[in-house]
């Protein structure tokens, strides 16, 4: 059996990007079902920050799943964030 295809759009801080022009540091994984998040910073070196709110929509012919999260960075140490979908969305 075929899948319908899916189309994921994605708003981070209300600013919409398409899942295939995410920003260098943000990269979507095992089938766009996780957001990887690297070398994040509270107040980065050119003036920005990664807290942020993010919010995808994956649709297709039978219907959409929405999910929303927020970052928040509370230091400086380096590590990775991943973000999952959730079964009951």
């Amino acid at each position: 059996m075929k899948l319908a295809p899916v189309k994921l759009y994605c708003l981070l801080n209300r600013n919409g990007v398409a899942a295939h022009n995410m920003p260098d540091r943000m990269r979507l994984v095992n089938d766009a079902t996780e957001l990887i998040l690297s070398d994040v910073c509270k107040d980065c070196a050119d003036g920005s920050s990664d807290l942020q709110v993010i919010q995808c929509n994956a649709s297709n012919v039978h219907g959409y799943a929405f999910g929303d999260g927020y970052i928040n960075v509370l230091g400086k140490q380096r590590r990775t964030s991943v973000l999952t979908h959730s079964n009951d969305m």
